[in-house]
């Protein structure tokens, strides 16, 4: 494979790589998010108040 070939290839595996990581930090962040939403719905869930 020539020069430019190889470096396209490189590219695309750094573009691929940040691509991956970009989705496992969105998927950790949506995580996040539904275990903040889980803990709001116990809170105003009112089988969860102690009376």
């Amino acid at each position: 494979m020539d020069w430019s070939g190889s470096k396209v290839d490189e590219g695309i595996d750094w573009a691929g790589k940040k691509i991956d990581d970009s989705i496992d930090y969105a998927k950790e962040k949506l995580d996040d998010v539904g275990e903040a939403l889980n803990g709001i719905g116990d809170a105003i869930n009112p089988m969860n108040w102690s009376w």
